[in-house]
């Protein structure tokens, strides 16, 4: 979502605009949004990650160049995603920030913390949806919570 004015992400109170400010190898984080409207604040709490991995098909020109044609005909490609100007997936929030804009809402994104596995991310988000009250607050605008968990969390790093 493409937003007029820029608001950048903060965590423990720093600001952070590029990944080198983040823990090394790291997958992505969950975020509180925060927004003014009408003398209150209202609330999103979701989950970025930072780096997207596509598979991309060979040319024609690869595949010959391969040693062995049984291997795969397909690579992966990484590359950063678009988390510095990310504000969310919530439709209504949206709306409201392309309505009055950032920085009439003094809208604030905070990273609440960081995560190393794609598992981690969507566990720490469901947790803190969960754990801050969201679904049965008004105040955010949290509206379901969802998991589909494949592996197992490792809680003993």
């Amino acid at each position: 979502m493409a937003v007029s004015k820029k608001s950048n992400w903060t965590y423990d109170n720093r600001e952070i605009t590029l990944m080198s400010q983040m823990p090394k190898n790291v997958y992505g984080f969950v975020y509180q949004i925060e927004i003014e409207l009408n003398g209150s604040k209202l609330y999103y709490i979701g989950r970025k990650q930072l780096i997207s991995r596509r598979k991309k098909m060979m040319t024609k020109k690869e595949i010959e160049a391969l040693p062995n044609k049984r291997l795969k005909k397909y690579y992966y490609v990484e590359k950063e995603t678009d988390w510095q100007n990310y504000f969310g997936s919530n439709k209504p929030l949206l709306a409201l920030i392309k309505q009055y804009g950032v920085e009439k809402l003094n809208l604030k994104k905070e990273i609440l913390e960081y995560c190393f596995t794609e598992l981690e991310l969507k566990y720490k988000e469901v947790k803190n949806i969960i754990c801050s009250g969201s679904m049965e607050s008004t105040q955010y605008f949290n509206d379901n919570v969802s998991i589909k968990q494949i592996g197992t969390l490792n809680f003993n790093k």
